[in-house]
């Protein structure tokens, strides 16, 4: 498994149940079983050696589309009456922002974790 895409996944998306968590807890303790398959997933792909950017999109866009499906059985649970290519239409529309948000923290973990790393390699060589 890639670490620093486990680690920087694992902890943005701890930040967003965290929030999640005080609005309403069952549906945290959902998304966090989707945050750590997801964040699994993720690293093992990446940890793959040649990973062309074609596999690299569908590996990007695979927990995308999990996470569609989640929202989507969630809406259609919640108002079973809608039809389902508009609880279908609801579930992207709240999907993408919120992968988009956990991704862009995911990166930012990530690249917090980069600097810092660096900075440990420089000390130790001065």
């Amino acid at each position: 498994m890639d670490r620093p895409i486990l680690l920087g996944n694992l902890v943005s998306g701890a930040v967003f149940l965290a929030a999640l968590a005080v609005l309403t807890w069952p549906l945290a303790a959902l998304a966090s079983i989707y945050v750590v398959s997801a964040s699994a997933f993720l690293a093992a792909a990446y940890a793959r050696d040649g990973l062309v950017r074609r596999l690299e999109a569908v590996v990007w866009i695979a927990p995308w589309v999990a996470a569609v499906a989640l929202w989507a059985w969630i809406f259609a649970g919640v108002d079973g009456g809608t039809p389902w290519l508009l609880t279908l239409g609801v579930a992207v529309v709240v999907a993408t922002p919120s992968y988009l948000a956990w991704q862009a923290g995911a990166l930012a973990v990530r690249q917090l974790m980069a600097w810092h790393r660096a900075g440990r390699s420089a000390q130790a060589t001065a």
